[in-house]
């Protein structure tokens, strides 16, 4: 799937023909993953509105992150955690749990 955004500024994805499969909806994404999950920020305003869906547009790993970066092959994703832990990076697994904890 490809993004999109609609005259509102939201993004969301197109299939290979062209069709809306996610409707547009979130403020910014990211390619989805093998693992099908795609980096989107939900809540333009909030700190941490930085989340993940699934193919089909919900939301399986919700917002809690300042930034971050897609899955790897490994499956892992590069996040950077709120400011109440200094914007600290660490990586979290595709069910949104720590793999690597924030220290650097």
């Amino acid at each position: 799937m490809l993004p999109i955004s609609n005259s509102n500024g939201l993004f969301g994805f197109i299939n290979s023909v062209g069709d809306i499969v996610i409707a547009p909806k979130f403020y910014d994404v990211g390619l989805f993953s093998p693992q099908g999950l795609a980096l989107v920020r939900i809540d333009q305003w909030a700190e941490c509105g930085i989340g993940y869906i699934d193919l089909l547009g919900n939301v399986v790993i919700g917002q809690k992150f300042y930034n971050g970066d897609g899955f790897t092959q490994s499956g892992l994703a590069h996040v950077i955690f709120d400011k109440t832990s200094y914007f600290l990076h660490g990586y979290i697994d595709t069910k949104g749990n720590t793999a690597i904890e924030p220290i650097f």
